[in-house]
């Protein structure tokens, strides 16, 4: 069976490299969030990360705290905002 190059392009893991030493960090400060490794990946190995790679660092950590059995980190509460929405629903409220 010959397995397509998508399907092996997909199976990579961009992270494994450096998998160990954010795993560290995350056991020495759980609170840490995955925003904040990967920010410091990009500045530590430059030009081994993308910025479009967040979301899937973000995706690994997440399983890898459910696997561990870890609480999930809650977004602190000005991530939890949306201003632009916030306003067009007033806007929609004064009419």
């Amino acid at each position: 069976m010959k397995i397509s190059k998508r399907l092996s392009i997909a199976a990579e893991d961009p992270f494994w490299e450096h998998w160990e030493v954010c795993r560290a960090m995350f056991d020495d400060s759980p609170e840490l969030e995955a925003k904040a490794v990967f920010e410091w990946m990009c500045r530590e190995y430059p030009g081994s990360y993308q910025e479009g790679q967040l979301r899937t660092f973000q995706r690994r950590v997440r399983q890898w705290r459910a696997l561990m059995g870890l609480p999930a980190i809650k977004k602190s509460s000005h991530q939890l905002r949306f201003p632009a929405f916030k306003k067009r629903s007033n806007r929609l409220e004064n009419r």
